[in-house]
């Protein structure tokens, strides 16, 4: 478990009167000693021209691959807002991909 999902549990345990546990708080200065490591990003974007033939092929070799991102313009629950036209963002989120490091 990462250092935010034990601080999360941590403080959702705190506010039942319960805190970390020895592992937890082991595992957790361990990452904080190591702090660069942590603040590492642990995925990369990768650029392609065709995202859908791309992540396919990587799934094919067994690698886990995400979209970085989708444009809020075009999530439903934002429809009622003003919109404009952003070509750039169209262009750019149907042609990166992410994949861990």
């Amino acid at each position: 478990m990462d250092i935010r999902k034990r601080y999360e549990q941590s403080n959702t345990n705190a506010e039942k009167g319960t805190g970390m546990n020895f592992v937890e708080q082991t595992l957790t200065l361990a990452q904080l000693w190591d702090f660069e490591n942590v603040t590492k990003p642990r995925y990369e974007v990768i650029k392609t021209n065709n995202r859908l033939l791309k992540m396919a092929e990587l799934t094919n070799k067994c690698n886990e691959v995400d979209w970085s991102f989708f444009p809020i313009h075009k999530v439903s629950n934002y429809s009622k807002y003003p919109r404009q036209n952003l070509p750039n963002t169209e262009k750019l989120w149907k042609k990166q991909l992410i994949i861990p490091k």
